[in-house]
């Protein structure tokens, strides 16, 4: 099904419509991400494709599953959005690809793994080393 085709569905079905949060974070040094920053509410509709991107699991060559969110609100790729539920980046699809279709902005999301700006530091404790401080 092509991009127009399926952007114009969207239009039929506003229900799949949610409210995101759409933020940014700083990279840490070694791992993981900093405090949410630029914090503001979007509407649009995420949804799972087949993916494009081929991954290993056990030696066997596999397409991982890919998402993509559909928004009528221009957004800047690198920043993050989060469903209450997990953290995904932003990217502008390829060059290959359609990116607006239909009056919807199309990003390929990637879910973030780790520490994904939410977590707590805890006073006393030293991260890495397994020990009070």
């Amino acid at each position: 099904m092509s991009g127009g085709a399926f952007g114009n569905m969207l239009l039929m079905f506003p229900e799949t419509k949610i409210m995101v949060d759409y933020f940014d974070m700083q990279p840490l040094n070694g791992a993981g991400y900093g405090p949410r920053t630029d914090f503001s509410k979007v509407s649009g509709i995420l949804q799972c494709t087949t993916g494009r991107r081929v991954k290993t699991a056990s030696g066997n060559k596999i397409i991982g599953r890919g998402m993509r969110f559909w928004t009528d609100t221009q957004l800047q790729a690198g920043r993050f959005i989060s469903d209450g539920v997990y953290v995904y980046s932003l990217a502008i699809p390829s060059q290959d690809d359609w990116n607006s279709e239909a009056g919807f902005y199309i990003y390929d999301v990637e879910r973030v793994t780790g520490q994904d700006g939410t977590e707590i530091v805890e006073p006393g404790f030293t991260h890495g080393l397994g020990q009070l401080a």
